[in-house]
């Protein structure tokens, strides 16, 4: 079972929000979790305990535990989705560290396409592989599977 993070599902939001984290972070070698949150605040696309902005992070980074912390888990949610269509990957040394990739770059400065884009993204998304490391090795294409699966269904 392949559980997929959900921080929304408009499409167009998701590729908002990945823009707005390209435009402030593309110059920066990578970032991490916190950093996304702190952006993700600042353009007022993410909420904690009711509150936008700076209000909200400093209401979010009062939990002592990290995991508890409701803009720390919004930002990586965000960076699950961003990296299983392949926009950001890993840095070698943390996988919560991350940086843009040539899709991710391709994405950021799209336009009337960028619909085109996700879609594409999605069909090539093949599960596992070497940015998602699992204990399986029954490895396929989940979404052209199911495409491909319901086409034959009409035969």
């Amino acid at each position: 079972m392949i559980r997929f993070p959900n921080p929304g599902s408009d499409v167009e939001q998701l590729i908002r929000i990945f823009k707005i984290i390209f435009v402030n972070l593309s110059e920066v070698s990578d970032f991490d979790l916190d950093i996304m949150a702190n952006v993700l605040t600042q353009h007022n696309v993410a909420s904690s305990s009711g509150f936008v902005g700076t209000q909200a992070l400093a209401k979010s980074y009062q939990k002592k535990d990290k995991s508890r912390n409701p803009l720390y888990n919004q930002a990586k949610m965000y960076a699950e989705v961003y990296r299983f269509l392949g926009w950001i990957a890993s840095t070698p040394d943390s996988r919560l560290t991350f940086k843009f990739t040539y899709l991710g770059y391709h994405v950021a400065y799209s336009n009337e396409n960028q619909k085109d884009i996700f879609q594409q993204s999605l069909l090539g998304i093949e599960y596992p592989n070497q940015i998602i490391n699992v204990k399986f090795t029954d490895i396929n294409r989940p979404f052209y599977s199911i495409l491909k699966f319901s086409d034959s269904l009409d035969s």
